[in-house]
């Protein structure tokens, strides 16, 4: 059933960095790429997984989040997907579904609860004013569940004065008895949500985020919950008196890149109770306002796993728009994901591992991007109209991580079909990218690229672009003029939600796509 947003252990990132007006010196592209960070391995996954709508948890941790950092909250859901939060609510929280579904009722979903609610809510209700828990019986179970069924029956305008008065008082002698800090912090947040004036002081010790660096990642995961649900429990104005500034910068700047929505309403939380201003948290804000799907609800990003080739194609299109693709966090991350069984028993996806971490600053990884890049029975020392494709994506990444090998020999190929004429344009590219056009072979034609351009085929904007920047190369440049067609094309393609500044594929339905987007950025610069 219903469990407190907890923070993973995966939060084990901390540097005490200063804060303010958001200061990380982050181009613009690296930050639009953010939304497709993933906070379950720290890598880039493929925009294509954005299409799919966060959990419910995810959704009310995104529309809590908004107002901390100045985002909109209007939610407009239409009334099926309304029926659909709803069950899905419930199945996952039981009766504390209430108050959860509280949020996005107040954000504007008006269909997913109404007034027809209020008698299922009074069943709960015991008679010293708490409320029956689904998670058992104990007093932190009854204390959230008491918050949530209380927020719920307030926001529905069913909460009368006596019944607000019994309830808040029973909070609010556990407030002053209880031991358990998270307990007591539950308790006054309920109160406070309720009627603020009822809320107790609180006298006893505040979350010490001084001393952050020096705790081990569980134990710094539990002082970042405590010390949100402390500002929850006072207030920002208290809050702000006595949580440590530098603590919370430090661990904001270090993980909100990558955290998923939970982890990121925590987090900002913490700094807004810490006494920093909406324009110290502008990543926070970039990212939700990436996340956010036209009906004001959020995209599926929390769970979702990064790959090695998507890390590589985020960080040359950083490059090719002048953004520094150097991540120390993203470098160790691609150093972990190469250690997987999965991974290193499979020398390609080993080398896109290693060699993505030496791109992003790791100069440990090189020996071993260095020595896969050697074998030809990984990189293949002879290119064929079969393998050129996956040459080039390999001998590109031991390019760019410093480690190309000898260059390749070359079986002639006819370039009949728009396939063949494909896998020359990969050997051009790769060739021209890696400073070596004078191995380009000699049988390969402008002509030949011409023809599959101008053909009636199925060609993707990826392959159009990849054939005209290497007839491009070839003709060094001449005939620039006669690709106007294809820029207006590429145009037209540009920009989906959340990533204006990418292109899209040729997908049903159309959405934006990394190496799309790389191809377009060689063809427009050649």
């Amino acid at each position: 059933m219903f469990k407190t947003s907890i923070v993973g252990t995966a939060l084990i990132a901390f540097a005490l960095t200063g804060c303010g007006s958001d200061q990380r010196p982050v181009g613009k592209t690296t930050q639009e790429l953010q939304v497709i960070r993933s906070s379950t391995n720290g890598l880039y996954f493929s925009p294509h997984l954005l299409t799919e709508r966060a959990s419910i948890g995810e959704n009310v941790a995104g529309v809590s989040t908004a107002p901390l950092v100045g985002a909109p909250t209007r939610l407009t859901p239409a009334e099926p997907m309304q029926r659909k939060l709803r069950t899905e609510a419930f199945a996952a929280y039981g009766t504390n579904a209430y108050g959860q579904l509280a949020v996005l009722y107040a954000a504007g979903a008006d269909k997913i609860l109404s007034k027809a609610d209020l008698p299922a809510l009074q069943r709960l209700r015991l008679p010293d004013g708490s409320y029956r828990s689904p998670d058992g019986t104990s007093l932190a179970a009854r204390v959230n569940a008491t918050g949530l069924a209380l927020f719920a029956t307030k926001t529905l305008g069913g909460l009368d004065a006596s019944q607000s008065a019994q309830s808040t008082a029973w909070l609010a002698g556990i407030a002053r008895t209880e031991s358990d800090q998270s307990t007591v912090f539950a308790a006054l947040k309920a109160i406070r949500r309720v009627d603020p004036s009822r809320a107790p002081a609180y006298t006893g010790p505040v979350p010490n985020l001084a001393t952050l660096a020096a705790q081990q990642p569980q134990a710094r995961a539990t002082t970042l919950q405590l010390a949100a649900a402390y500002v929850d429990a006072v207030g920002t104005a208290t809050a702000s008196r006595h949580l440590d500034k530098a603590g919370a910068c430090g661990l904001y700047t270090t993980n909100v890149a990558t955290s998923d929505l939970p982890t990121m309403q925590v987090l900002v939380t913490v700094m807004r109770g810490s006494g920093y201003a909406t324009s110290d948290v502008l990543e926070a804000r970039r990212r939700l306002d990436a996340s956010r799907l036209p009906d004001g609800l959020y995209r599926n990003t929390g769970e979702l796993a990064g790959s090695a080739i998507a890390s590589v194609y985020a960080m040359r299109l950083m490059r090719m728009r002048g953004d520094n693709p150097t991540d120390p966090r993203l470098a160790q991350s691609l150093l972990t994901y190469s250690k997987l069984p999965e991974v290193a028993s499979r020398p390609p996806e080993l080398l896109i591992a290693l060699g993505g971490s030496v791109i992003a600053g790791n100069k440990k990884a090189r020996a071993g991007a260095k020595k896969l890049c050697d074998d030809q029975s990984v990189v293949p020392r002879t290119v064929t109209a079969t393998n050129a494709v996956g040459w080039s994506e390999l001998s590109r990444i031991c390019f760019e991580a410093g480690s190309s090998g000898p260059t390749p020999s070359f079986q002639q190929w006819p370039a009949a079909t728009p396939e063949q004429a494909v896998s020359q344009a990969a050997v051009v590219n790769t060739l021209a990218a890696a400073g070596r056009r004078a191995s380009i072979p000699s049988w390969i034609s402008a002509g030949a690229f011409q023809k599959s351009l101008d053909a009636r085929s199925t060609l993707s904007l990826d392959q159009r672009t990849m054939l005209a920047t290497a007839l491009l190369t070839l003709t060094k440049g001449d005939g620039r003029e006669n690709f106007d067609s294809l820029r207006v094309m590429a145009q037209d393609s540009r920009g989906c939600r959340g990533l204006p500044d990418l292109y899209r594929d040729n997908s049903e339905p159309p959405s934006c796509d990394l190496r799309t987007t790389v191809s377009v950025e060689q063809f427009l610069s050649a």
